[in-house]
């Protein structure tokens, strides 16, 4: 029974530190910090792509990795869909994943800093959920999209969480009326409002 009591603890202050995406907010790349008591503000960094930045990269993902190489190594790799699975409009993953490719490029992510970006039904992420800072790069966003395309399937929700000793991130795209940090660090899919 005790057990039990500290697991709804744990639970409900993970719960607590977690984000949903404002109704009232536009299209675009956000930095997400979080107060001390765990309330999250939504910061705008920069409007959608225009047609030439969305145009640069005519590929959408890198090429397969080689998860046998040592560089790809972690301590904790894992990829999740959400639960139960659906799909993601296709037009607007691939701008939010696009906007999303473009502030890491590579970006600055501080200690308790995320970056998402939102384009019409799709909000992909960066989300620094370890006690340093680290850095958001264009390589590691395109890998850990092939390997969730790979795992959950062509424009279906999903996320990939490492942790490689030094630091603690996930990056995924989800519906943007999903609950996301919670349900990252629990390893469980979104909680749509």
């Amino acid at each position: 029974m005790h057990s039990l009591q500290l697991l709804t603890l744990f639970l409900t202050s993970v719960a607590a530190t977690g984000f949903t995406i404002p109704d009232n907010l536009q299209d675009g790349v956000y930095a997400v910090s979080y107060d001390a008591e765990g309330k999250a503000t939504h910061t705008f960094l920069r409007g959608p792509l225009d047609a030439s930045e969305a145009a640069l990269p005519k590929h959408r993902y890198a090429r397969d990795a080689d998860t046998r190489s040592p560089l790809f190594t972690r301590n904790e790799d894992s990829l999740h869909c959400a639960q139960p699975k659906y799909e993601l409009d296709h037009t607007s993953t691939d701008n939010a994943v696009n906007a999303l490719r473009s502030q890491c490029n590579p970006g600055a992510v501080g200690q308790g800093l995320d970056y998402w970006s939102m384009s019409g039904s799709t909000v992909a992420y960066f989300c620094n959920l370890g006690g340093t800072g680290t850095l958001c790069q264009l390589n590691e966003i395109n890998d850990s999209f092939n390997r969730i395309t790979g795992y959950c399937g062509s424009f279906w929700a999903g996320w990939r969480n490492i942790d490689d000793g030094s630091r603690s991130i996930s990056i995924g795209y989800e519906d943007r009326r999903a609950a996301y940090l919670p349900n990252m660090r629990l390893g469980i899919g979104p909680n749509l409002r």
